[in-house]
């Protein structure tokens, strides 16, 4: 089941650059924060809203199958109880990680892992200049 989208993906050739990085502290550093980031990005790009839609429109077909005897209608019924089960255990899950993601958001903890990782790239970029400097 992969109805939804990742809309980070699209932007991914761009952290796959830090190959130009020769700092083996930061660019480790830098990994820890892309994969954060992509965990953050699917986090809140899951729609909630539109899980639970799916969720409740699979619970009115397993009604509707319930009414009907035959064994292949009780297969499938079975088969859309699991799916929905699985559904609303991701649904539960999405709920709780969307809600630690919020609130790491709100007291700063993203904000402070930004500004290291901006401070190193920009101490960083000063290092590739005077290098280039000092070649010319």
């Amino acid at each position: 089941m992969n109805t939804f989208s990742r809309p980070q993906d699209e932007n991914k050739s761009l952290w796959y650059q830090i190959d130009k990085i020769e700092d083996a502290n930061f660019t480790a550093d830098f990994i820890m924060f892309r994969e954060s980031y992509f965990k953050l990005c699917d986090t809140l790009a899951l729609d909630i809203q539109q899980l639970q839609n799916v969720i409740d429109s699979k619970n009115i077909e397993i009604k509707r199958v319930e009414k009907k005897n035959d064994p292949q209608s009780q297969n499938k019924k079975k088969q859309m109880i699991i799916e929905s089960r699985d559904l609303q255990l991701i649904l539960e899950i999405a709920k709780d990680n969307k809600l630690k993601e919020w609130q790491k958001i709100e007291d700063g903890s993203y904000l402070g892992e930004v500004t290291k990782i901006e401070e190193k790239l920009n101490s960083t970029i000063e290092g590739i200049e005077k290098i280039k400097v000092e070649k010319n």
